[in-house]
């Protein structure tokens, strides 16, 4: 399973709970996450940082295999309007 920013964060996620995922590359996700009050709030997971940090969730992946890529994420321009009928939501221009 491969995913670069929110999909970095499903695909690793994924793969700690789910061990019929046999390998994982999570690109433009990884990292320290002290700093989570500044993310989006998508990103916001309740109570996460009090267990776990990244390094405890690839442990969870292991034995499979784990690839990490080291790049940015994707920049989300918001905040984002509310979704209509038959529309997706889309950053506010």
């Amino acid at each position: 399973m491969v995913g670069h920013g929110e999909g970095g964060l499903i695909a690793f996620y994924a793969a700690a709970v789910d061990t019929r995922i046999d390998g994982v590359c999570v690109a433009g996700y990884f990292g320290p996450r002290e700093q989570v009050w500044r993310e989006p709030i998508d990103r916001n997971v309740w109570g996460l940082l009090t267990e776990f940090g990244d390094a405890e969730i690839a442990a969870l992946v292991a034995p499979r295999s784990l690839v990490i890529e080291v790049c940015e994420s994707p920049v989300v321009k918001g905040p984002l309007r509310p979704a209509t009928a038959g529309t997706t939501r889309a950053p506010v221009s």
